[in-house]
């Protein structure tokens, strides 16, 4: 059966915050050492849920993240 994210994730900021603190210490440091064509301002936009990115930009953070794209579209 599909995965709900609500009940692993209270939100897509909170997946995407979850994953990036396995491999950064923070959303600046995240955006200043990978190669996405996402500013810090923007990108701590999706970590707090105030936007979602579009599906090529969150393939990208997917990529960058090393979320496997599965798991990142559930």
């Amino acid at each position: 059966p599909p995965v709900d994210m609500k009940t692993r994730y209270a939100s897509w900021g909170d997946f995407l915050r979850s994953w990036r603190e396995k491999k950064f210490r923070s959303a600046r440091e995240f955006c200043s050492k990978t190669a996405l064509s996402v500013s810090y301002p923007q990108y701590s936009r999706y970590e707090n849920g105030d936007q979602i990115p579009g599906l090529e930009q969150a393939v990208l953070l997917f990529e960058a993240l090393r979320i496997p794209p599965l798991e990142g579209v559930l």
